[in-house]
């Protein structure tokens, strides 16, 4: 049985968050699940008498591993620990609460060991452009939600958007004609509410046409501007009406089963829809010919740094940063030797490919 004090201590904290700190609710969420997994591991222990056997105690009882209780991930270890760490360090400035030890909350801190195998670099399957091209050309067509399904697909390689910020998009957030989606953090789940303004990638005519084929077939079904992107249904709004009612897909996890089966389909190893991003990412040292089309790129990702040349570029301008990609779209891939022959890209055509020429032994 907890105390009332603990559950107003508990409430206090979680207006805290929310209040003072801006967090998500769902960092808050899983802040209050590991300080009740605390309170109901120690027995209810009053917050005001937790000492550091109580916190070295439960440490080694959640570390632990037996017949009937699985082993926990070190991620998982050090979430827990970060977020009782920060719990305790915040309780011991509040009334009631002054006399406890002015480190105690450090006790919480995970071993070194622990945290370098939490934050060692996991191996996740990226998919290429030619597993992504393979997967779209064998999905089916035939049913509109199977082209829905296919558009997502094509979606995500074009532009790079989260598969969460993909289920909350709008048919008034995608500009054609200038080949932009506008994630708008009012109305888009973005991470860390983030708007952003993206061009699409150049991966290729087949998955902008797949899009766009998507997108006219949207609009004369009768969505309007407000109509989801990736509808989860669609149904007449009264009998007999040509009229569609569109419905917002609940969460991400369909994007996910999409991604999955249309792998299966075309016998190419599983990945999750974020792997894409990764795919684009690696993508970029072969469409950006200079530093700041690089750049450019990296932030049309949604990224601030693109690794080494944030010494020399700070954050584009937005025009310009469209721009450039929208540039490099036109271009497409780079080819051999062309960062020595940008000084020259307004020679005429034949001297350009006779160095081409001239540098091909050097490859």
């Amino acid at each position: 049985m907890t105390s009332h004090l603990n559950d107003f201590a508990i409430h206090d904290y979680q207006l805290h968050l929310k209040q003072a700190l801006g967090r998500h609710d769902k960092t808050i969420d899983a802040a209050l699940h590991h300080i009740r997994q605390f309170e109901r591991l120690t027995d209810g222990c009053l917050f005001n008498r937790v000492d550091r056997e109580t916190i070295i105690a439960y440490k080694q009882h959640l570390a632990a591993s037996g017949n009937h209780k699985p082993q926990l991930s070190a991620s998982t270890l050090v979430h827990s620990f970060g977020d009782l760490k920060a719990f305790f360090k915040w309780l011991s400035t509040q009334p009631g609460y002054r006399s406890m030890r002015r480190d105690l909350h450090e006790y919480f801190t995970p071993e070194k060991r622990l945290m370098k195998i939490s934050n060692a670099p996991k191996e996740k399957r990226v998919p290429t452009k030619q597993d992504l091209s393979s997967m779209v050309e064998m999905m089916p067509v035939s049913a509109l939600w199977e082209r829905r399904d296919r558009a997502i697909l094509a979606f995500l390689f074009l532009t790079g958007v989260r598969d969460g910020a993909l289920v909350t998009l709008r048919l008034k957030h995608i500009d054609v004609e200038r080949r932009l989606v506008i994630q708008d953090a009012r109305e888009v789940a973005t991470k860390a509410s983030k708007t952003m303004r993206t061009v699409w990638f150049p991966v290729g005519d087949l998955f902008e046409q797949i899009v766009i084929d998507w997108i006219s077939e949207l609009r004369s079904s009768g969505g309007d501007g407000d109509a989801p992107l990736f509808p989860r249904t669609f149904q007449h709004r009264w009998p007999g009406s040509p009229q569609q009612a569109f419905e917002f897909l609940s969460s991400a996890a369909p994007v996910r089963k999409i991604v999955a089966a249309a792998a299966d389909r075309a016998k190419v190893e599983r990945f999750t829809p974020h792997a894409i991003r990764s795919t684009i990412a690696q993508m970029i040292p072969d469409w950006g010919a200079t530093a700041e089309e690089r750049k450019a790129l990296s932030q049309n990702l949604g990224h601030e740094h693109y690794r080494t040349t944030e010494m020399y570029y700070g954050a584009l301008v937005e025009g310009r940063l469209h721009e450039l990609v929208q540039s490099i779209r036109q271009r497409g891939e780079i080819s051999l030797h062309h960062d020595l022959l940008l000084p020259l890209s307004k020679a005429p055509e034949n001297i350009r490919a006779g160095l081409l020429e001239m540098l091909k032994p050097y490859k």
